[in-house]
């Protein structure tokens, strides 16, 4: 059977999700707005989706963590980072509004699930060079650490457009996976 998921149906609510998120706040958007905005009807929403929540988290899934599982997060962090940063920019509305509403936990979580494994990696490749390894809990621990690190100035940086200073959060970012690991595992 074809997962329902992956329609063009899907993509439409999306879409109108996001038209509503220009309009309106996460909190004030029901299914009635979406369902009217992409005309379909309720049980088309409920065919594909739970509740808000749900499409929330398709959204990102579908949007962003699939692609990034297409890198290779040893070589190419650095074009991991630089796509996450396209897409917040891409979607300044639809992350700011989660961010800000009750759905903040979604948007830690797709930051969370992406650059927990980049972080895992890049501690795992550093420690492998070591003399003396680090157990692996502690390499898991400074993953987590940095993950939490790393996804509140993300979604700080996609909230507040005073502090977006693309360039800059990229160095930040690649001199932490790259360098500030490496001297801490090193």
């Amino acid at each position: 059977m074809k997962d329902p998921r992956n329609s063009r149906t899907c993509k439409a609510i999306v879409k109108a999700f996001k038209e509503l998120l220009e309009e309106k706040d996460y909190e004030k958007i029901s299914i009635s707005d979406i369902t009217r905005r992409a005309e379909i009807n309720r049980k088309t929403f409920y065919y594909h989706f739970t509740d808000i929540h749900d499409l929330v988290v398709w959204a990102f899934d579908n949007e962003a963590v699939e692609h990034m599982r297409k890198f290779n997060m040893v070589s190419d962090y650095k074009a991991a980072i630089e796509f996450i940063m396209d897409y917040l920019e891409k979607n300044e509305v639809f992350v700011s509004k989660i961010a800000r509403g009750v759905a903040v936990g979604e948007l830690r979580t797709f930051l969370y699930k992406d650059l927990y494994e980049t972080v895992l990696i890049v501690a795992k490749n550093i420690n492998s060079m070591r003399k003396e390894p680090f157990e692996d809990d502690f390499i898991h621990f400074i993953s987590e650490f940095y993950t939490e690190a790393i996804a509140g100035a993300l979604m700080h940086w996609a909230i507040d457009p005073k502090i977006r200073d693309r360039q800059k959060m990229t160095t930040y970012l690649e001199t932490i996976m790259g360098e500030t690991i490496r001297q801490l595992l090193g």
